[in-house]
């Protein structure tokens, strides 16, 4: 048995001076239990600081559907997963971290909920049965530090492609090409210039 996919991947957007909102699309008749609002508008946490999101079911919905969630550490490491105990009408979702990283969230729902919210507009992100809802937050961005060591010769190395580079002329190519409107003058440009295939960054 299949089940069709008729709207695109969940949307990422932010309207300035609001919260960051993530729409997961869903079929029209898909309840929007959930809505999850971050301890800091901004996502971002110090170190040792708790960071998450507040879980709370949508007015006149139920918790009808088992959700779960991991927490990982740079996309990569699992640090937590538990599912939501929404039998209050809210729950947690939190950690702590003693060194900087990024933390992504990803919550799923199990089963299809049987009491959809109506006439509402959630004010952040909603679960919908059948998508993943992600979520971020920064632990300490500013003290990010490179995973491996800068090279002693990246200064060097970068210093002579860059150079190589610039020995090779362009050769630029302006073709006057028909314009979409008659107050603008259209021209197309491009290069006969040859760049080696190794040697050089790509």
């Amino acid at each position: 048995m299949s089940r069709s996919l008729p709207c695109p991947p969940p949307l990422v957007c932010r309207r300035p001076g609001s919260r960051l909102c993530i729409l997961s699309h869903g079929s029209a008749g898909a309840a929007q239990e959930l809505s999850f609002v971050p301890f800091h508008q901004n996502g971002i946490y110090a170190l040792g600081e708790k960071a998450g999101w507040t879980v709370t079911l949508a007015q006149g919905a139920t918790a009808s559907s088992h959700y779960t969630y991991i927490i990982k550490r740079n996309n990569f490491d699992v640090i937590a997963a538990a599912a939501l105990d929404l039998s209050s009408g809210s729950a947690t979702i939190e950690t702590a971290l003693s060194e900087p990283a990024m933390l992504y969230v990803e919550v799923r729902a199990d089963a299809p909920p049987t009491s959809p919210a109506q006439g509402r507009q959630a004010a952040a992100p909603v679960a919908v049965m059948g998508t993943v809802v992600h979520l971020g937050a920064a632990i300490a961005p500013t003290q990010l530090q490179p995973s491996v060591p800068r090279p002693a010769d990246f200064d060097a190395f970068w210093d002579a492609k860059l150079k190589a580079l610039a020995a090779i002329p362009i050769n630029p190519v302006l073709t006057p090409t028909r314009p979409a409107a008659r107050a603008w003058n259209c021209t197309r440009s491009s290069s006969t210039a040859s760049f080696p295939r190794s040697g050089l960054p790509r």
